[in-house]
């Protein structure tokens, strides 16, 4: 038997052919990972860990989106150290979120290093000794325990760089909420940018807690009756809406896969009792001589829209799967109709669904519609429970909702506080041209409005 062609190409894929033909991704054959779109080779970064002068060993792993690196160490360093020799050497994304410390590998009755036992081990265990520093400041110490808390992890270093200890913007945002909670100061989200380590950020907060910029906290609910507020944000996204109102730049968007049976009557409980609870999904906002009003609908329902992709090949299912949510994140959001939110549910079999949640930027962010998953799940799992106590503060029941907080933001940005704002920008566009060098590509309306 003679081959077609002289060549073979090898990829280091391991794949498997499925029953209509196609082939199923696997993994590698080799140490090579994709991670955040590149492509790693694991025994590099393996190799510069060990050139470090106290590292004895080190094997690197990628666990879900993360590198992982495990060291056996001559003597005790700090993560930071590590990474720092790291970032001299190798990319930013080659870097591991995680430099964990132990005392030995676990072996392969053949003597190797034994890497899925590595990697099934819990980080968080007493046995292994995690790179870690204690914060020595009481504010330090605070920070540290939201850090944890946030960025779901345990070895953290008060030197460890938050973004390089896998944060990003919309965790950010959630830090700063916790420590405008915790210390009642207005801390701007740039300084976490541009100070972001325990230390670093710690003596930011000291600096405004001594200031005159503390917050007084002091939100209380509103009456419902009459004109209610937007927030500055919202108002913001109305006015962004009325420039271009068919466009879905603002619609938030995710996917939950659901395995298992599923009662559909049940969930459909779960969506109203949902709304219900968080008074932000029965609001909507209607324009009165051209100005934004908030209108709350009591009666709001959010009607679960059922697919049913049961008879289709599993070819035909995923390409189906992929144009819905691709459709269903593009279909824009009216203001005026309640509510701001879609969610339909996709049938693949009997013990597989996809459920399919966008809601509007104006009524929340990916913080939020996290929040609003754990809502779901934990309504269809034990309802009774999370009836007695809400996953966020702002549930039902006469506790504090949005609303509030937009009455309480309008009262608290006025006067000095607003003067203080206004200065500051002023001060910082004073520099900037009066007309823009940039020449239009169209001439200007002579009654062209801002």
């Amino acid at each position: 038997m003679s081959l077609p062609y002289t060549r073979l190409y090898k990829t280091g894929d391991r794949v498997r052919q499925l029953a209509d033909g196609n082939l199923e991704y696997l993994g590698r054959l080799d140490n090579q990972v994709k991670i955040r779109g590149y492509r790693i080779e694991l025994g590099e970064i393996e190799a510069v860990l060990n050139q470090y002068p106290n590292i004895q060993t080190a094997v690197v792993l990628a666990k879900s989106d993360r590198l992982i690196a495990y060291i056996i160490p001559n003597s005790s360093s700090a993560s930071s150290k590590i990474r720092h020799f790291l970032a001299e050497k190798l990319p930013s994304y080659m870097i591991p979120s995680d430099i964990i410390q132990l005392e030995s590998f676990p072996l392969t009755p053949n003597g190797k290093i034994d890497r899925q036992a590595l990697s099934n081990l819990n980080i968080n265990s007493q046995e292994q000794q995690l790179v870690s520093s204690t914060a020595i400041t009481p504010t330090e110490e605070i920070l540290l325990g939201i850090w944890i808390e946030i960025l779901e992890r345990a070895n953290i270093n008060t030197g460890d760089n938050f973004f390089e200890l896998g944060g990003h913007s919309l965790l950010a945002t959630r830090v700063v909420s916790q420590i405008r909670q915790v210390f009642s100061i207005e801390l701007p989200l740039r300084n976490l940018f541009e100070h972001p380590t325990i230390k670093e950020l710690g003596l930011i907060v000291d600096r405004q807690q001594k200031s005159s910029n503390k917050i007084p906290v002091d939100i209380t609910i509103v009456d419902r009756e009459g004109e209610l507020p937007l927030s500055y944000a919202q108002q913001r996204q109305w006015f962004l809406h009325q420039l271009e109102p068919d466009n879905p730049w603002y619609n938030i968007s995710t996917a939950v896969k659901i395995t298992g049976s599923l009662d559909i009557a049940k969930l459909q409980q779960c969506l109203d009792i949902l709304v219900e609870r968080q008074e932000i999904l029965r609001i909507s906002f209607i324009t009165i001589e051209g100005k934004p009003e908030l209108t709350i609908n009591n009666a709001a329902k959010i009607n679960l829209s059922v697919v049913d992709l049961s008879d289709l090949s599993t070819k035909e299912q995923r390409e189906k799967v992929k144009q819905l949510q691709i459709d269903d994140a593009r279909q824009p959001f009216s203001l005026d109709k309640c509510p701001l939110i879609r969610v339909k549910l996709l049938t693949i079999d009997a013990n597989e669904q996809i459920l399919l949640l966008s809601l509007h930027h104006i009524i929340g962010d990916g913080w939020s519609m996290g929040v609003l998953v754990e809502e779901i799940v934990g309504l269809y799992v034990d309802p009774p429970a999370l009836s007695r106590s809400p996953l966020i503060k702002g549930g039902w029941g006469g506790s504090i909702q949005y609303v509030d907080y937009a009455a309480w933001q309008r009262k608290y940005l006025q006067g000095e506080v607003l003067d203080r704002q206004v200065e500051y920008w002023r001060s910082k566009l004073a520099d900037a041209p009066p007309i823009s060098s940039i020449s239009p590509d169209y001439p200007r309306k002579p009654d062209a409005q801002g």
